[in-house]
């Protein structure tokens, strides 16, 4: 993807999804202070602290079976967390893409900014959605919003309504889901619940700290704002803009992306970015609202929570990723 100009679409295996998490929720750098280490990630987010997590729901693909996963940008691996071995599931799919599913973990915020966490869950759901359009657009991918569906459905999809999953782990509260693919192929979600109702679930959720501060604030919030089932909007006129400049240096988009990091030093990669994608957001305008409002604050280092990994070792299946998929330890990281 160059200034704009979408490649034709790849296929859909986990080499191109591999690259899609990297490019959008991967890690980008490490960096290190005296005897302190931190991870510096594609997406933005509030105080580098990172609250959301990020999970594939696919039919069987090249070097994936079908069913969910959750994507752990540490290592940079795919966990199963639900084999799914039914034709409707596959079937609803139709072959033409994939979800990708948004959660919040509040507490990754609230440990530093208390009451005001809930927020910047939001905005940091906003950054990963802007991201994820952006690294599927590098793909000759199409993205939606699908924000006709309710809390409770993404919950269930994403597994996060499985308590004995989460105990005594902090709890993932549902944002938001995409569908990446053809826009007219999205399928019916409840044609999935079906199947993963039957399907077996792997994993269980590590807790991030030892201590936690309840902020009944952050849960009334969650309670009142949690969302029910709602009429799917029309999809706008498309509107022409204007081509962006040529720009100084001739980067891929994934050059761009790898070189992103969280201070605001970086002006030529910054403008580099904002040439390149100039062209209509490749989420709908109607859907996109303020997620890729950029954060101007400088990122401070995360504590223990923030830099912790989510999933637990224990009973948890991983997809490691071929060549796409980039190890976090792997020199061209840094």
């Amino acid at each position: 993807m160059r200034q704009g100009n979408l490649p034709p679409a790849h296929r859909f295996d986990l080499d191109h999804l591999a690259t899609l998490f990297e490019l959008s929720l991967g890690l980008s750098a490490w960096k290190s202070y005296g005897a302190n280490k931190w991870a510096l990630r594609c997406n933005p987010s509030s105080g580098n602290l990172h609250p959301t997590e990020g999970y594939l729901l696919c039919p069987r693909l090249p070097g994936l079976s079908a069913g969910v996963y959750h994507y752990l940008s540490r290592d940079h691996v795919l966990e199963q967390r639900a084999a799914v071995d039914d034709p409707q599931w596959t079937a609803a799919f139709s072959g033409q893409g994939v979800l990708i599913g948004i959660s919040s973990i509040y507490w990754r915020e609230a440990w530093k900014y208390g009451m005001r966490a809930w927020r910047y869950c939001q905005h940091d759901c906003g950054h990963a959605i802007a991201a994820l359009s952006y690294a599927a657009a590098a793909l000759g991918w199409q993205t939606r919003l699908v924000l006709s569906t309710a809390d409770d459905v993404v919950a269930n999809l994403l597994g996060l309504d499985r308590s004995e999953d989460f105990e005594p782990a902090e709890r993932e509260a549902p944002d938001a889901l995409l569908w990446v693919g053809e826009p007219s192929a999205r399928p019916d979600l409840e044609h999935l619940l079906d199947p993963l109702s039957k399907a077996s679930w792997y994993g269980h959720a590590n807790r991030l700290s030892q201590e936690n501060m309840r902020w009944p604030d952050i849960d009334s919030i969650h309670r009142v704002t949690h969302k029910s089932l709602t009429l799917e909007r029309s999809a706008p006129a498309a509107v022409a803009l204007p081509l962006p400049a040529p720009p100084a240096l001739d980067l891929t988009f994934a050059e761009i992306t790898r070189q992103r990091r969280l201070r605001d030093d970086q002006p030529l990669v910054r403008k580099q970015l904002r040439q390149l994608t100039m062209r209509p957001n490749p989420l709908r305008a109607d859907e996109t609202g303020d997620a890729a409002e950029e954060n101007a604050s400088r990122h401070q280092q995360c504590r223990a929570p923030a830099g912790a990994p989510r999933r637990a070792n224990q009973d948890r299946r991983l997809v490691r990723p071929g060549r796409a998929c980039r190890s976090t330890s792997s020199s061209d990281t840094t």
